[in-house]
């Protein structure tokens, strides 16, 4: 039996499904040696925020300026905060079975162990198979873009955990509503499958020689050296070019 049969589906709408966002701020980008200073959770159903589990966090590790600059706190704003390590019974119990939601949550997913496990979804990853025509993917930015106006919205700021667990939220939602409207039959697991699916990529984003040509009009000998010699290339690109190589290896392609 999977591990995840006890999630919770939704009654009706694909957008009544309810969630946990979580969103962390950390003292770097390095999960190898940096550490959580702020984490929130934030059930939703129906679209509405229902209930909260946020607290600051000490890293035990200084706060690098560097960091303090994005999200605000320092060291003394975390001062006498419980360290991630008793956080772990509490967080989990909030959690629950409901499925997580993070934007870049490979992002969030690597700094909180304990919910590490458990079946998570990324709303950035959605946007950019929903939206390819926004300029940019980015949680404030797309909080414009689709100008999110919930009340409470208005007072969230940007780069503390809450605020962007909130605004993420409602973007979550919105990707959901667009979802069924394209799939009025899916179920939660399509949509995760649609959000996990390599994102179509067509223009060439790498190197120098042809950045910013689209892949039809990049040499098959130059796509073909990408995948050969590029270990860490972009999962969606690899796909993408594979695509484009196949369809150049098909009769008649267009």
């Amino acid at each position: 039996m999977s591990q995840f049969r006890q999630l919770r589906l939704p009654i009706g709408r694909l957008s009544d499904t309810p969630y946990v966002v979580v969103d962390t701020e950390t003292t770097g980008l390095d999960a190898q040696v940096d550490r959580v200073v702020e984490i929130a959770a934030l059930r939703f159903e129906g679209g509405r925020v229902t209930d909260r589990f946020e607290t600051l966090v000490d890293p035990e590790r200084d706060i690098p300026p560097e960091s303090s600059e994005h999200h605000h706190l320092t060291d003394s704003d975390i001062e006498g905060s419980p360290p991630l390590a008793a956080l772990d019974e509490p967080l989990l119990d909030f959690v629950g079975t409901d499925l997580i939601v993070a934007h870049n949550a490979a992002f969030d997913r690597q700094f909180v162990a304990v919910i590490n496990g458990r079946r998570w979804v990324c709303s950035m990853r959605a946007a950019r198979h929903l939206w390819p025509a926004a300029h940019a993917h980015r949680n404030q930015y797309l909080r414009y873009w689709l100008k999110l106006d919930a009340p409470e919205i208005r007072k969230a700021s940007a780069h503390r955990a809450g605020s962007d667990a909130l605004v993420t939220g409602h973007i979550f939602h919105r990707e959901l509503q667009e979802y069924e409207v394209i799939h009025p039959e899916a179920g939660m697991d399509d949509f995760i499958s649609y959000v996990a699916s390599p994102i179509p990529i067509s223009e060439l984003r790498f190197g120098k020689l042809h950045r910013g040509k689209p892949l039809a009009q990049v040499p098959g000998t130059y796509l073909q050296w990408m995948l050969r010699e590029v270990a860490d290339l972009d999962p969606d690109l690899r796909a993408s070019i594979d695509a484009e190589l196949t369809r150049r290896a098909t009769p008649n392609a267009a």
